[in-house]
């Protein structure tokens, strides 16, 4: 068995990929409260896995767009434990009563989840979408511009509909033409569609 390598003349392989030291630098308490940390890093991994779920579900909405059903289910069925370890995320501070998260509360001022722009991406890609939701960005140009090229868009819903269509479904041209910028609309037509074909349920299993 080879030894492990212990000395490097750079950050080790293990840093330059995972950029562990960056990672572990971000954490910034806003009080004094130690329990704060635990708020921070809870904050700060959900922001992560964000990150991944957006991945996962744009790159099933890509695929779909490409006819590729086999790589967009494959993304979908990932996204599924990351789905269920996002919702995890939470137990390190679900325990934590109003007085113990209200004791470094008010050092975040008018900071809140609300206003993630990973989280804002993750409802876009959903088809969640508003256009007044960008607002909070405007300060940030590069998040901005993301956010507003995210909002106009196909969702995943939309592609998956798109999809069906170009299999032979009956989607309306209306719902193929819409404005994906708003947010999507309950169409009967579409619903008389998924109530008459198993097929269409086993493509959107999860």
């Amino acid at each position: 068995m080879t030894e492990p390598k212990l000395e490097f003349a750079e950050p080790s392989p293990y840093d330059q990929y995972v950029h562990a030291s960056v990672l572990t630098s971000l954490q910034q308490p806003w009080s004094d409260d130690p329990a704060e940390m635990a708020f921070l890093i809870t904050t700060q991994v959900m922001e992560l896995w964000f990150t991944l779920l957006v991945h996962e579900w744009r790159t099933a909405r890509d695929a779909l767009r490409q006819d590729r059903l086999g790589d967009a289910l494959a993304a979908l069925r990932r996204s599924h434990p990351q789905l269920k370890a996002l919702n995890a995320s939470w137990q390190p501070i679900a325990s934590l009563t109003p007085g113990q998260f209200n004791s470094y509360r008010s050092a975040l001022g008018e900071g809140s989840g609300f206003q993630s722009a990973m989280y804002r991406q993750l409802e876009f890609v959903l088809g969640d979408k508003s256009a007044s939701l960008l607002q909070p960005h405007k300060a940030v140009p590069a998040v901005h511009k993301e956010l507003e090229k995210a909002l106009h868009e196909p969702s995943l819903y939309d592609e998956v509909l798109n999809f069906l269509h170009r299999r032979g479904f009956a989607i309306p041209q209306e719902v193929l033409d819409r404005d994906v910028s708003q947010r999507y609309q309950e169409n009967a037509a579409v619903e008389a569609v998924g109530r008459r074909s198993t097929r269409i349920h086993a493509m959107m299993i999860w």
